[in-house]
């Protein structure tokens, strides 16, 4: 045995880290996967929002979010285009609080680009 404890006898790992944690990833060409784990007092009584804008700014989607930690697929419209994504709290009177940074995620194109392909042979250094 090197010394190292066994599986049985580590802690369990927590269901959320209350962290501030807040990331995006393109799934596909019109899918962002959406993943966060805020801590309370960041984010206290107020409900928490998910806010998808186009590459122009404009609000496209605006999703109130039940959980400060969770998940979740949003489908946009726009294949080949950069949306930019934040967790946030929207007053009664419509003005936006951002609770964590605009975070940008470029979508891949709906089909391969025309033409022929390029392929390029990489080798290592000697």
């Amino acid at each position: 045995m090197d010394g190292s404890p066994r599986d049985d006898q580590l802690p369990p790992l927590p269901g959320a880290y209350r962290n501030d944690t807040f990331r995006t990833l393109a799934r596909d060409a019109e899918t962002i996967f959406v993943w966060w784990d805020m801590n309370p007092d960041t984010v206290g009584d107020a409900p928490l929002f998910l806010r998808v804008e186009t590459e122009s700014g404009d609000v496209e989607q605006l999703v109130s979010l039940d959980e400060i930690v969770g998940d979740q697929f949003v489908e946009v419209g726009e294949p080949g285009t950069t949306y930019t994504l934040t967790l946030g709290q929207q007053s009664d009177s419509g003005d936006w609080s951002p609770v964590t940074p605009f975070l940008p995620v470029r979508l891949p194109p709906a089909h391969p680009p025309e033409g022929d392909p390029v392929y390029v042979t990489i080798t290592p250094d000697a």
